[in-house]
């Protein structure tokens, strides 16, 4: 992200780290979270923002929180059998839909899936196919 333009001005982009604290759920329900994020800043006009890099730490804040896995943990279970989305989902039963949303980080799997997830990476997935 180093050298990016500025969105706001065309000046030169850097990181800084800070600690943020985020609510995570609404209502009687939500809790605060707090991760360490990279902040961009322009070092021209001053403009701050978060990018996907620090969406990305938030969701697996949260997936700790929860004692869940991790979009990356779910990633790394499915190239150990070196398995397409698509192959892996044939082999486990698992919607490619919702396997790809749990990769990318844009929902997070239920207790259950995980708990699934977990037994498959304890497992050798060719006695499941076979």
């Amino acid at each position: 992200m180093e050298g990016t333009l500025c969105f706001e001005c065309d000046g030169t982009v850097g990181t800084t780290w800070c600690r943020h604290t985020f609510t995570y759920g609404a209502g009687d329900g939500a809790i605060d979270l707090s991760v360490e994020l990279p902040v961009r800043r322009c070092r021209s006009c001053g403009f701050e923002f978060l990018d996907h890099e620090a969406e990305t730490l938030q969701h697996a804040a949260i997936c700790t929180h929860f004692g869940l896995l991790t979009p990356a943990a779910i990633r790394r279970i499915r190239q150990r059998y070196g398995l397409s989305r698509y192959s892996f989902c044939k082999v486990t039963g698992i919607e490619e839909e919702d396997l790809k949303r749990w990769e990318e980080g844009i929902e997070i799997q239920s207790p259950l899936a995980d708990r699934y997830l977990r037994f498959l990476a304890s497992r050798d997935l060719q006695e499941r196919n076979g």
